[in-house]
């Protein structure tokens, strides 16, 4: 007896880049399924990662014979998920499957369809056209017969994603990236000045870029230029970009789209930076391990924190492994990069200034996130240290990171990204605004050497 066979699928089996914020669409071959078949037993999407069932709403069309599956949130980025259809294989038992429609023959060996998103999602971005019979917006607010209500010129989306660590040198896969609009770009006035890009190396040193896995042979590929394509503002390079490096775009208020809109005065800066060589950490464990700070860390600054801790390692030990890194200096590595980033967030500063209000006859507490932050501070700092006694010819040298690092380093008091960069005054480090201390900015650094 003929069984339910799948003859396409949107995403198709195996696809990558998928939309993360779409419905997803699975058609059966003639003559299709019983639709009293079709449940939240027999249809499921599956986050192979977590190895969890994804919330979904379904539904069968009969005619086109279309199953519709409806995630109930935005599925996880560069993720892999199945759409599965149980059979009588792995299935409890024959109800919890989906059937053929014609013989009610029931589905006997499990269909699992596999994709991966990206990192973008998907907008319907449309034109309203107004005509003689609908003018009224708002109040005693009309328009003219047959205007089109227009909306700002505002960034809809970027490839690479701001602010993402370790993409690939050839980018899109053609040595390309993009900023994407909410409407079309007017081509014809398009100019170079409607970006500034930059591109360095991620230590601000040439020696420690790297082509494949060996420092010092990568350099810094010439730009073609910037086009615009439909909504798309692309930037290009004559060739890969090497490891360990940095990209900045900063977008000028002079970009227009075709219906004359204007970007206008903006601060928007697209940041990336490409993959790391040697890759020691990631950025996912620091920000699970600094998860209480974790909002405001960038992931291309974490990485190019990454970076200089191991280059830190490989200047003082001579048997550092570059492509199977000694655990113990994978420690070291994460815990000192910890270190570092919570030094860099004046974490001392905000204890010392200390976290207590008074609020009429109550002292107020809010410094249970300042104390957890000191934890992981303290633990960090003695686990980087105890990964250094492990490190033998350290010791034997006498050249103990930490204490080089102590003699020569004071922590300044602003936000910096890649290469040491300050990336927006922003990210100063300010506690947060207080209602029980009416104070707006307390105890505000502006210099690495201004007073508690």
């Amino acid at each position: 007896m003929p069984v339910p066979v799948v003859s396409s699928s949107n995403p198709a089996s195996s696809a990558v880049d998928v939309f993360t914020n779409v419905p997803l669409y699975v058609t059966f071959a003639s003559p299709g399924l019983l639709s009293s078949s079709v449940t939240q037993n027999s249809v499921m999407l599956y986050n192979v990662a977590t190895q969890s069932v994804v919330p979904v709403t379904l539904s069968y069309d009969s005619s086109t014979r279309v199953v519709t599956i409806t995630p109930l949130s935005v599925l996880a980025e560069s993720s892999v998920y199945s759409i599965r259809f149980p059979g009588t294989d792995i299935a409890l038992g024959a109800s919890y499957v989906i059937k053929e429609s014609g013989s009610g023959t029931a589905l006997i060996t499990t269909i699992d369809i596999q994709f991966t998103t990206g990192t973008r999602t998907y907008i319907n971005d449309t034109v309203v056209d107004k005509n003689a019979s609908d003018l009224s917006l708002e109040g005693d607010l009309r328009l003219p017969v047959n205007v089109k209500a227009l909306g700002d010129l505002a960034v809809e989306t970027t490839y690479p994603k701001n602010h993402t660590a370790d993409v690939s040198g050839q980018l899109d896969g053609s040595n390309r990236f993009y900023v994407k609009f909410n409407k079309a770009l007017s081509g014809t006035v398009l100019t170079q000045d409607w970006a500034t890009i930059n591109a360095f190396p991620m230590m601000d040193m040439n020696v420690y870029l790297a082509s494949g896995t060996t420092f010092g042979t990568g350099t810094m590929p010439i730009m073609t230029g910037i086009w615009a394509s439909g909504a798309y503002l692309w930037a290009g390079f004559s060739a890969e970009l090497p490891k360990n490096a940095a990209v900045q775009m900063t977008l000028s208020e002079d970009i227009v789209a075709t219906d004359g809109t204007e970007l206008g005065p903006n601060q928007y800066m697209l940041s990336f930076t490409t993959d790391r060589f040697p890759k020691v950490g990631g950025v996912n464990i620091i920000k699970t391990e600094l998860a209480a700070t974790a909002d405001v860390l960038n992931n291309e600054y974490i990485a190019s924190i990454l970076l200089k801790n191991t280059v830190r390692i490989i200047q003082r030990w001579p048997s550092f492994n570059q492509t199977v890194p000694q655990y113990i200096a994978y420690k070291y590595i994460i815990n000192r990069t910890i270190v570092d980033i919570l030094d860099d967030k004046e974490l001392e500063k905000a204890l010392v200034a200390g976290t207590r209000r008074r609020l009429g006859d109550f002292d107020v507490s809010i410094d249970y996130k300042v104390g957890q932050l000191a934890l992981k501070h303290a633990r960090a700092l003695k686990e980087a240290d105890d990964a250094l006694d492990g490190i033998d010819p350290i010791k034997k040298l006498g050249a103990r990171i930490d204490t080089a690092i102590a003699l020569n380093y004071q922590p300044d008091r602003l936000w910096h990204g890649v290469s040491n960069r300050i990336i927006d005054l922003r990210f100063k480090t300010y506690q947060e605004d207080i209602p029980a201390s009416n104070q707006s900015y307390n105890r505000h650094a502006k210099t690495q050497n201004y007073p508690f």
